[in-house]
């Protein structure tokens, strides 16, 4: 995976590390145009609900064969049902007139995930709401 890293950004290869088992890729794309959201902050929040551990990163913008998305590897916390968040900031592009309101607030969709095994064997629809 290459992406932009350090102070200043520079492109450099992300080599995943030891941890770093669990690629999470959300694309975030307008209902109403079917575009894809730029210039946005998306986080990506879990909590495994039988151990009570905690993982929470800003996924990076990234582009790859199915266009922009925003992605990172990470560690998540054992096997067992974790409580997750997704939040997507307000896109920092400019906009026309007439859709100077869309999207200006952040938006969050909660949902499920389990792991057992190591191993995603159960997603839960997402649930949005505004902030």
């Amino acid at each position: 995976m290459w992406m932009q890293m350090g102070t200043p950004a520079q492109w450099s290869e992300h080599v995943p590390a030891k941890n770093e088992r669990y690629h999470i890729e959300i694309k975030v794309t307008d209902n109403a145009t079917k575009t894809r959201l730029p210039y946005s902050t998306v986080t990506f929040a879990a909590t495994n609900k039988a151990n009570g551990k905690s993982v929470e990163t800003i996924l990076p913008p990234m582009w790859g064969g199915s266009g922009l998305h925003y992605s990172e590897n990470s560690p998540l916390a054992g096997d067992g049902v974790y409580a997750a968040t997704v939040t997507v900031g307000v896109p920092t592009f400019a906009r026309e007139m007439q859709d100077k309101d869309l999207w200006s607030k952040p938006v969050n969709a909660h949902f499920h995930f389990k792991l057992k095994e190591g191993v995603l064997v159960e997603v839960s629809e997402p649930v949005s709401a505004a902030n």
